[in-house]
Formats: structure tokens, sequence, C-alpha cells
């Protein structure tokens, strides 16, 4: 089982760098020289050492062991990188992990109607707030208590509480 750290959206130099858009609060520890990561292609997964990692423009930029150039990364654009589930630390109660919420379905708790799934994890300064899709329906919610009721990892079911006119 894999742990979704980042997307990989594009190629950065000839060097083989990666853009990545960041999907972990753990930044520094996942993306340490000699860590490994692996890039979700398809149907395989690819396993990946850091070589070397730094931020620009809110955005990692990443070089991987053995893979230096820009034709080796490039069939790379568009996949999931994560980490192994084991290397994860265990969290408390009241915490989890981003890549748990993504494709979580969200319902209103109040009559448990279905709302979408979410999309996207969006950090705004201190404020995390995530991205529910249901096919052209698009809304933010803030994921603070106030509007997160409930949340069910092993079924992946969200419940919320928003509030009149959000919709």
């Amino acid at each position: 089982m894999y742990k979704t750290v980042g997307y990989i959206v594009n190629t950065h130099g000839l060097k083989g760098e990666l853009k990545i858009k960041l999907q972990t609060h753990f930044v520094e520890e996942r993306f340490q020289k000699g860590n490994t990561l692996y890039i979700e292609t398809g149907r395989e997964w690819k396993k990946v050492i850091v070589a070397n990692a730094r931020m620009n423009k809110g955005m990692m930029l990443v070089t991987f062991e053995d893979l230096k150039h820009i034709n080796l990364v490039e069939c790379f654009k568009g996949c999931r990188l994560c980490v192994a589930s084991e290397q994860c630390d265990k969290l408390s109660d009241d915490e989890i992990y981003y890549s748990d919420l993504i494709q979580m379905r969200v319902y209103l708790d109040s009559d448990g109607s279905y709302l979408g799934e979410v999309s996207e994890i969006i950090e705004m300064g201190t404020q995390v707030c995530i991205r529910v899709i249901n096919g052209d329906k698009k809304v933010i919610l803030p994921y603070i208590a106030n509007f997160i009721k409930s949340v069910d990892i092993e079924n992946k079911k969200l419940y919320v509480e928003i509030l009149d006119g959000m919709l």
C-alpha cells in the first residue's frame, strides 16, 4: 500500500529534474536525499531514490538517482509519486494523511445526500481546504471541525456540514 506525497506535473530543465505538486505535510522527511519513493506508472510501481530536492515557486523540484536526463523522466509527467505505507508514522486520532482524503466520497451530514468526491487538497497559508467535485459542480470547503463532521477512512467517506449559500 502506498501514500501519495505529490503529483509529477512537469519536467524542469534538461538534467532530469521533475516538478512535483506536493500532497504531504512531511516535505523534508519525504524528499530527503537517499529516501525511497515510488512512481505509479499505470500498471506498475517504479522505485526511485531521491538524489536532490529543492523548493521553487511552491513546487518541489526533484532529481532521482540514475534518472538524470530529461529523456529518462519525461514519461513520468502526470504520474503519482508515493511513499510506502510502512514508511509512514502512525498519526493521532484527529489527524489524517492528505492521500487518504483524495477520492473520498463526500456526504452532507444533515441528510446523507451525496455532495461529490475530494479531488484535491489546497493549502492556503495556514488553512487547508478540500476541493469537492461532482460532474461540473465544484465546491471548496475548509478542512476544519466546523465543516468536517466525521471521516471514515476505511470506507472512504467524509461527512460535512455546510452553511447556507455555499453550494
